[in-house]
């Protein structure tokens, strides 16, 4: 999950200023592929945060990892085979209109 040992969303996951996630920008090639996963139950907050948490936490690697090109997306597991796990996907460089 997205906590720290207080409970709490680490900041670093969710200031686009921070060291953390401009450094990732800078390692990540133009082309990468960042995928975060997270516990989120059906209303929208859970083990990895509230929904705000979970906005905010997207919002960040979206707004300091991805360009205009960039193609963000989300999937869900099956709630009755998982416990919730909400996968967020960005790809950094998009795909061809023809790869959609």
């Amino acid at each position: 999950d997205a906590f720290d040992k207080s409970g709490k969303v680490p900041p670093v996951l969710v200031d686009g200023q921070g060291t953390f996630l401009q450094s990732l920008n800078k390692v990540l090639r133009p082309n990468a592929t960042v995928v975060l996963n997270l516990l989120v139950g059906m209303t929208g907050s859970g083990s990895s945060g509230t929904a705000q948490e979970i906005e905010d936490m997207v919002s960040a690697i979206a707004t300091t990892c991805c360009g205009d090109t960039s193609e963000i997306f989300t999937i869900r597991t099956p709630i009755n085979e998982s416990s919730g796990n909400q996968i967020y996907g960005f790809l950094k460089a998009g795909r061809e209109p023809t790869e959609r």
